[in-house]
């Protein structure tokens, strides 16, 4: 037997979040409800200057109610591509930009949202004004050496989960996850 949804009902609207109580039939033939995350798609930006530094972004995080090292991110505005929306807001977030980019592929948000997050490789980033950042961001970009930020990832510095995945697929696609550390 397949899984079959039965029912939606809209438990939670606010901007950035939705939350549906889905009721399925499982594969067993029960009937069980969930809650589903409903987010947008969202874009991961690894981005590299010429010279082989990562920028990373020291931001505030709410829900950890601290700073921590993450990369370039953000939802897609209707209308736009995954690479329009990295574009955006590498520059929105870094003041950076470049024309050289690289889709890394995408991937679920997880079992129980829905979304995409997509990953690009942003290369020879420079600087091209400052930031625009939205009010409710607290961001400083900074250029890491490539060493530094392998440290980083292995001792778990960079903590958002879809960063980490971005930066993997960044490296190896570069041929730079096993250089010598």
């Amino acid at each position: 037997m397949d899984w079959q949804l039965l029912s939606k009902k809209e438990i939670l609207d606010r901007p950035h979040v939705r939350i549906e109580e889905w009721t399925m039939q499982m594969h067993t033939g029960r009937e069980r409800s969930f809650d589903i995350g409903m987010y947008r798609d969202a874009v991961m930006v690894f981005a590299v200057t010429h010279e082989e530094r990562i920028l990373l972004l020291w931001q505030y995080v709410v829900p950890a109610q601290k700073k921590v090292y993450s990369i370039v991110a953000g939802y897609m505005d209707e209308g736009e591509t995954p690479e329009e929306t990295g574009r955006r807001e590498l520059l929105e977030e870094s003041g950076y930009q470049t024309d050289d980019w690289m889709s890394l592929g995408s991937t679920l948000r997880s079992k129980w949202e829905t979304g995409s997050f997509h990953f690009f490789l942003a290369r020879g980033i420079e600087k091209a004004g400052g930031q625009l950042l939205e009010e409710a961001e607290d961001i400083e970009p900074a250029l890491f050496p490539l060493d530094e930020v392998k440290r980083m990832l292995r001792d778990s510095e960079i903590h958002d989960v879809a960063a980490v995945a971005c930066a993997y697929k960044a490296l190896e696609y570069l041929g730079l996850h096993h250089r010598s550390e």
